[in-house]
C-alpha cells in the first residue's frame, strides 16, 4: 500500500495543482462574466443601440432573396435565435470571405456588442472602422475575436474600451472543416455614444465677429433714447409673453390645487360610502338574525301545544 502511495504521489500532486489551477480559472472566468454582464446592463440603460433601422450591408445574399435573407433583418429590433423562425441575415455558402457590416451613420464610441444567431456562428473578427471614402471600405481596427463556436447570445466588449467609429463589420473567413459554411446573424445590437464632433471656427468664428461688429455699428450711430425708440416694440412685446405666461403658471397651480382637492374630496367620499354600505349590511343581518329568532321561538310554542 505505501509503496502505491509512493508511485502514485507524483501523479495525485499533478492533479491537484490542476484542480487549483481550473479553481483560479473559475474564479476568474465568473469575475468577467459578471463585470461584461453589469456593463451590458448599464450600457444598455445609459446608451441607446445606434445601429438599429441604420443601412446595414453584406458580402453576398442566399439565392438573392433580400426580402427573406437580406442584411436589413440583423438590425432591424427583432430578437432572434433560431433561424428557421425567420428574420435573420444569411450570406451564400461556402465563399471564401463572409462579411456583414452596419453604418452608424456618424462617429461612436461602441460600448458593447450584443450578437444573436444560431449555433452555427464560429470563429469571426468583429471590425471598426471610418471610411476612407464615399465606399465602405477603410482601414479596420480590431474590437473582438471570436474562437470556436459562439453562444447564440453573445455579449462582447472592445479589446480597447475607446475604440470609435462609423462602420462595424462582422468578418469570416470560410472553414473548410464546416459544411455548408456561412454568415448567419438574427440581431446585432452596437451600445455606444457619439463623439463630440467641434465645429469647424473659421466659418463660425468669422461670421461671428463679423455680426458683433455690425451690432457695434449699430450701436454707435444711435443714441440711448433713439436705441429705446427703436427697440420699445420689442420689449413690449416680451412683457406681453410675460404677462401671458404668469396667467398660464396661475392657471396651472389653481389646476393643480384644485386637483388635489378632488383627491382629497373622493377620498372623504369613498370613507362616507363604506361607512354607510356596512352599516345597511350590519342593518340587513341584524333583522335577519332577529326574523330567525322569532320563527325559533314560534317553532318551540307549538311543539309545546
Amino acid at each position: 500500500m505505501e509503496e502505491w502511495r509512493q508511485i502514485l504521489q507524483p501523479r495525485l500532486t499533478e492533479i491537484q495543482n490542476d484542480m487549483k489551477l481550473d479553481k483560479k480559472n473559475i474564479t476568474r472566468w465568473r469575475r468577467n462574466y459578471i463585470s461584461v454582464a453589469d456593463k451590458r446592463e448599464s450600457a444598455r440603460y445609459h446608451f441607446e443601440n445606434v445601429a438599429l433601422g441604420k443601412e446595414s450591408r453584406q458580402s453576398s445574399i442566399y439565392w438573392n432573396l433580400s426580402l427573406k435573407y437580406g442584411p436589413h433583418l440583423a438590425n432591424d429590433g427583432k430578437r432572434n435565435t433560431i433561424f428557421k423562425d425567420g428574420g435573420c441575415s444569411h450570406t451564400e455558402v461556402d465563399t471564401d470571405v463572409f462579411w456583414w457590416a452596419v453604418d452608424l451613420e456618424v462617429e461612436s464610441i461602441i460600448e458593447i456588442l450584443t450578437i444573436y444567431g444560431p449555433n452555427r456562428l464560429r470563429d469571426f473578427d468583429v471590425l471598426v472602422y471610418n471610411p476612407t471614402d464615399a465606399s465602405w471600405e477603410g482601414t479596420p481596427t480590431l474590437c473582438y475575436h471570436q474562437t470556436g463556436v459562439a453562444p447564440t447570445i453573445l455579449n462582447v466588449t472592445c479589446v480597447d474600451e475607446n475604440t470609435r467609429g462609423r462602420f462595424v463589420k462582422i468578418n469570416m473567413t470560410k472553414n473548410n472543416d464546416v459544411e455548408n459554411h456561412c454568415l448567419t446573424l438574427c440581431e446585432v445590437e452596437v451600445y455606444g455614444r457619439k463623439t463630440s464632433v467641434e465645429p469647424d471656427c473659421q466659418c463660425s468664428c468669422e461670421n461671428k465677429q463679423n455680426e458683433e461688429s455690425k451690432t457695434s455699428q449699430i450701436i454707435q450711430k444711435h443714441s440711448k433714447e433713439e436705441l429705446r425708440i427703436i427697440l420699445q416694440p420689442r420689449l413690449t412685446e416680451l412683457q406681453n409673453e410675460i404677462k401671458l405666461d404668469t396667467k398660464n403658471v396661475s392657471r396651472w397651480k389653481r389646476n393643480l390645487i384644485s386637483a388635489a382637492d378632488k383627491r382629497e374630496s373622493a377620498r372623504y367620499i369613498g370613507i362616507v360610502g363604506v361607512v354607510v354600505l356596512c352599516a345597511v349590511v350590519g342593518t340587513v343581518v341584524l333583522l335577519d338574525l332577529l326574523s330567525l329568532q322569532e320563527h325559533i321561538r314560534q317553532i318551540r310554542r307549538i311543539r309545546c301545544q
